[in-house]
Protein backbone atom coordinates (compact mmCIF):
# COMPACT_ATOMS: atom_id res chain seq x y z
CA UNK A 1 0.00 0.00 0.00
CA UNK A 2 0.84 3.67 0.25
CA UNK A 3 2.63 3.25 3.57
CA UNK A 4 5.02 0.69 2.07
CA UNK A 5 5.86 3.01 -0.86
CA UNK A 6 6.43 5.94 1.52
CA UNK A 7 8.72 3.84 3.72
CA UNK A 8 10.65 2.63 0.67
CA UNK A 9 11.08 6.19 -0.62
CA UNK A 10 12.23 7.45 2.80
CA UNK A 11 14.77 4.62 3.02
CA UNK A 12 16.08 5.47 -0.46
CA UNK A 13 16.49 9.16 0.46
CA UNK A 14 18.24 8.21 3.72
CA UNK A 15 20.68 5.96 1.83
CA UNK A 16 21.51 8.78 -0.60
CA UNK A 17 22.09 11.28 2.22
CA UNK A 18 24.39 8.91 4.09
CA UNK A 19 26.35 8.08 0.91
CA UNK A 20 26.80 11.79 0.15
CA UNK A 21 27.83 12.56 3.73
CA UNK A 22 30.43 9.79 3.64
CA UNK A 23 31.87 11.13 0.38
CA UNK A 24 32.01 14.85 1.28
CA UNK A 25 34.76 15.35 3.86
CA UNK A 26 33.92 18.88 4.96
CA UNK A 27 31.29 20.94 6.72
CA UNK A 28 28.79 22.60 4.36
CA UNK A 29 25.27 23.83 5.08
CA UNK A 30 23.39 21.43 7.32
CA UNK A 31 26.05 18.73 6.79
CA UNK A 32 28.37 19.27 9.74
CA UNK A 33 31.41 17.12 10.47
CA UNK A 34 33.15 17.24 13.80
CA UNK A 35 36.42 16.00 12.25
CA UNK A 36 36.30 18.69 9.48
CA UNK A 37 34.55 21.75 10.99
CA UNK A 38 35.51 24.22 8.22
CA UNK A 39 34.35 24.56 4.60
CA UNK A 40 36.85 23.67 1.89
CA UNK A 41 35.60 25.56 -1.16
CA UNK A 42 38.59 24.74 -3.40
CA UNK A 43 38.24 20.99 -2.91
CA UNK A 44 34.49 20.59 -2.50
CA UNK A 45 32.62 23.40 -4.27
CA UNK A 46 30.93 21.05 -6.71
CA UNK A 47 27.90 18.82 -6.87
CA UNK A 48 27.64 15.20 -5.82
CA UNK A 49 25.84 12.92 -8.25
CA UNK A 50 24.32 9.78 -6.77
CA UNK A 51 23.02 7.03 -9.05
CA UNK A 52 21.16 3.86 -8.14
CA UNK A 53 22.88 0.94 -9.88
CA UNK A 54 21.03 -2.12 -11.25
CA UNK A 55 22.28 -4.14 -8.26
CA UNK A 56 20.66 -1.51 -5.95
CA UNK A 57 24.04 -0.14 -4.81
CA UNK A 58 24.75 3.60 -4.98
CA UNK A 59 27.44 5.14 -7.19
CA UNK A 60 28.60 8.55 -5.94
CA UNK A 61 30.67 10.91 -8.11
CA UNK A 62 31.44 14.62 -8.18
CA UNK A 63 31.01 17.12 -10.99
CA UNK A 64 33.98 19.01 -12.39
CA UNK A 65 32.61 22.45 -11.49
CA UNK A 66 30.10 24.16 -9.21
CA UNK A 67 28.01 25.26 -12.22
CA UNK A 68 24.26 24.93 -12.00
CA UNK A 69 22.79 22.88 -13.51
CA UNK A 70 25.68 20.59 -12.69
CA UNK A 71 28.08 19.36 -15.35
CA UNK A 72 27.90 15.58 -15.26
CA UNK A 73 31.13 13.55 -15.39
Amino acid sequence: GVEAWEATNLLCVARVLVAAAQRREETRGCHWREDHPDREDEAWRRHLVVRLQPDRSLAVSTTDTAEFPPTLP
